[in-house]
């Protein structure tokens, strides 16, 4: 409900303290999934890409390839 400017928390007091600290928490929160999503698939992807190039350049073998390419997809 809207109170005289308030927001929807109250006029003030507790309910307008708790809901700020509730729109922090929920802003972080989602910041911090957001990245965590990013950088994982990233960083993932990057590791791929550089050892696939090393087994195309025949720096590793197959079964090498195979066993760090299910360590970095975390099988």
């Amino acid at each position: 409900m809207w109170c005289h400017g308030f927001g929807y928390y109250g006029s003030g007091g507790w309910g307008s303290i708790l809901g700020i600290f509730l729109n922090i928490a929920l802003v972080g929160g989602v910041i911090y999934l957001v990245t965590k999503l990013f950088s994982k698939s990233t960083s993932n992807f990057n590791g791929i890409a550089v050892l696939e190039e090393q087994y195309a350049r025949g720096e590793i073998g197959r079964e090498e390839f195979l066993e760090r390419k299910n360590v970095l997809k975390g099988k």
